[in-house]
C-alpha cells in the first residue's frame, strides 16, 4: 500500500511580543505573554484535513506580575488546548510529523522548567503520545513565521555562510590602563574596516573608514574580542574623554590574552547537558542569535560575550501520528498561556493572542468552536458573537474567521484607566511653577484692570 510522510506544524503558542511601559516611578505596567497559534500545515501536497476544531481556554485565574519562587509559578493554571479532528480523505497511509511551539516564557517569569510534557502535553484519541521538547532562537521582535522558524528544527548543525563546527575561532582580551584619575573612566574605541568576522558585546556606528565600536572603561576593565577564521594581531584601540570619541584621553587598551578554538567549542561554551536541549538545537539557537547581531563591516555587535541563550529559546513540542486511508482521529494538545498584562487599568486588564489565520494553510478547516471557561469577564474581543454562560464564554464558528482571536479580560466590567498618585505628584513637580507664574500672571492682569477702572471713576 503506498504511504506519504509530510510535515505538518501545528503552532500553538507562538512568538513573545514585548509591549512594556514606564510609568511615571518608573515601575514596569505592564508584562509580555505568549501568543498562541493555530494549526497550520506547510506541506501543500499533505491530504490531511482539519473536520473540526475545539479551542479551549481554562483561565480561572491570572498570572502574577511577578514571581519570587518556582513553586509559585508551576501553581499557575492557565492553560489553552486544542482540539483538532484530523481526517485523512487519500487511499494511502500519511504519516506526519507535527511541531507545536509554545513560546518563551513570558517577561514576568524568571524561573525555567522541563516538567511541561508531564504537566500538559499531548494526545491522540485521548491516550498520551511521546513528544520531545524542542529549541530554537527566534527574533522577539520580528513576530513569528513558519517559514523561517521550521528550518530551524534541524537534526543536524546548521550550515551557516560564515561558520562551521570546525572554523577556527579566535579570542582576544585586551586590558585598560592609564587612564588619568582625574578623569575616571573613558569611552574605549576602534575602527573596523572588515575582514575577519568580528564578534564583540559593544556597539557603534558607521564613519567614513569603517565602523566605530565603543565601549565604556575604566582602569583595569577586561575587553574581550572574538574573531572567526582569522584574526589580526592586534586592534587600533584608542581612548577619549567622551562618548562622541572627539577628544583624545591618556590610557592605552593593550591584548594581554589570546586563545584559538573551534567555533562548535565557541557555541557550547555555555552548554549544560543536564538543561534538557539537545546539543543540536543550543548549537543551532547559538548560529541564529549570532545571525541576528549582524551588522556591517563584518561585524556581529551587542553578544553576550558567554552565548548563554538559555532564556532566549523558543520552546516546541514534536511528534508523530499516523492515519490510515479514511481514518480520523481526535489529536488534543494542551499547553500553559501566559497574557499580555496592563496594570494602568483598575483592576488589571490580561490579554490573550491566539493566531487562527496561519490555519488558513490547511487544505481544508471546517467549524471553529471556542469556549472559555473562566468567572472572569471580557472587556474586549477582535471577533464578537461570544455569548455569556454560567462557566464563561462560547463562540461557534463555521469556519475560520478572516483576523485571528485577540480578547482581554478583568476582575471587573469596565475596569477604570488608574492614573498612578506618584504620576500626579511628578505631574505636579513639572507643572507647579508654570501653574504658579500663569496665576502670577493673571493676578497682575487683574490688579491693573481693577487699578484703570478705578483711574476712569475718579475722572
Amino acid at each position: 500500500m503506498k504511504k506519504a510522510r509530510c510535515t505538518v506544524p501545528a503552532l500553538l503558542i507562538g512568538s513573545l511580543l514585548l509591549t512594556s511601559a514606564v510609568s511615571a516611578n518608573s515601575a514596569q505596567t505592564s508584562w509580555s505573554g505568549v501568543t498562541a497559534t493555530g494549526t497550520i500545515i506547510t506541506d501543500k501536497n499533505c491530504p490531511i484535513v482539519v473536520e473540526s476544531e475545539l479551542l479551549t481556554f481554562d483561565i480561572n485565574e491570572f498570572p502574577q506580575e511577578s514571581y519570587n519562587s518556582e513553586y509559585n509559578f508551576l501553581a499557575y493554571s492557565g492553560s489553552v488546548t486544542a482540539e483538532y479532528t484530523f481526517y485523512n480523505p487519500a487511499d494511502y497511509t500519511v504519516t506526519a510529523t507535527l511541531a507545536f511551539p509554545f513560546g518563551e516564557l513570558p517577561e514576568y517569569v524568571y524561573f525555567t522548567s522541563e516538567d511541561l510534557i508531564d504537566r500538559y502535553g499531548v494526545s491522540v484519541n485521548g491516550s498520551p503520545i511521546q513528544a520531545t521538547v524542542r529549541h530554537t532562537m527566534t527574533h522577539i521582535y520580528s513576530g513569528f513565521d513558519v517559514e523561517k522558524e521550521l528550518p530551524k528544527l534541524a537534526e543536524e548543525y546548521i550550515d551557516n555562510y560564515f561558520c562551521s563546527p570546525d572554523v577556527p575561532v579566535y579570542r582576544q582580551t585586551y586590558t585598560v590602563s592609564g587612564i588619568a584619575e582625574q578623569l575616571g573612566s573613558a569611552t574605549a574605541a576602534f575602527v573596523w574596516s572588515g575582514g575577519p568576522k568580528l564578534i564583540s558585546g559593544m556597539g557603534g556606528w558607521s564613519v567614513p573608514n569603517g565602523y566605530r565600536q565603543r565601549t565604556h572603561a575604566r582602569n583595569g576593565d577586561e575587553i574581550t574580542l572574538w574573531f572567526i577564521g582569522s584574526c589580526p594581531e592586534s586592534v587600533p584601540w584608542r581612548l577619549y574623554e567622551e562618548a562622541a570619541c572627539e577628544t583624545p584621553a591618556d590610557g592605552a587598551v593593550q591584548l594581554t590574552e589570546s586563545e584559538q578554538m573551534t567555533f562548535e567549542q565557541f557555541a557550547l561554551q555555555s552548554y549544560d547537558p543536564d538543561s534538557g536541549i539537545s546539543q543540536t538545537d543550543w548549537y543551532n539557537s547559538v548560529v541564529t542569535y549570532l545571525t541576528l547581531h549582524q551588522s556591517i563591516y563584518d561585524t556581529i555587535e551587542g553578544v553576550d560575550g558567554n552565548l548563554d541563550v538559555t532564556h532566549s529559546l523558543l520552546r516546541w513540542y514534536e511528534y508523530e501520528m499516523t492515519l490510515q486511508p479514511g481514518e480520523r482521529i481526535t489529536n488534543t494538545v494542551t499547553a500553559p498561556i501566559y497574557p499580555t498584562i496592563d496594570a494602568n487599568y483598575s483592576p488589571n486588564i490580561y490579554k490573550y493572542t491566539y493566531l487562527l489565520s496561519p490555519a488558513q494553510t490547511w487544505s481544508d478547516f471546517g467549524p471553529l468552536d471556542i469556549a472559555i471557561n473562566t468567572p472572569f469577564y471580557i472587556t474586549e474581543s477582535s471577533i464578537e458573537g461570544f455569548e455569556k454562560t454560567d462557566t464563561g464564554y462560547t463562540l461557534s464558528l463555521n469556519g475560520l474567521p478572516e483576523g485571528d482571536l485577540t480578547f482581554t479580560m478583568s476582575e471587573s466590567k469596565n475596569p477604570a484607566y488608574a492614573i498612578h498618585p506618584l504620576a500626579i505628584i511628578v505631574c505636579g513637580v513639572i507643572f507647579l511653577p508654570l501653574l504658579i507664574a500663569l496665576g502670577a500672571v493673571i493676578a497682575a492682569l487683574v490688579r491693573d484692570k481693577r487699578r484703570r477702572n478705578r483711574n476712569n471713576e475718579t475722572r
